[in-house]
């Protein structure tokens, strides 16, 4: 999504930084745990697999930044 050109006097841009946390649980056989949890990782995935899921947000900063035409 491009963000939009600045208007004068339009509200200021802020850079917001966000840490999500996804939750899975996965049912994989395994020998012992520790190949359970190296098939889990192998198996996880960011992408809707039809798992469960549970998501959290925390905000970790928020700073005063120049509109996105600066960047360019």
């Amino acid at each position: 999504m491009t963000a939009p050109l600045t208007t004068p006097g339009a509200d200021p841009w802020y850079n917001v930084t966000i840490r999500a946390t996804i939750t899975k649980t996965y049912r994989v056989q395994a020998s012992d745990r520790e190949s359970a949890e190296e098939q889990a990782h192998y198996v996880f995935s960011v992408m809707n697999d039809d798992t469960d899921e549970r998501y959290e947000q925390d905000t970790l900063d928020i700073v005063a930044a120049p509109p996105p035409e600066a960047d360019a």
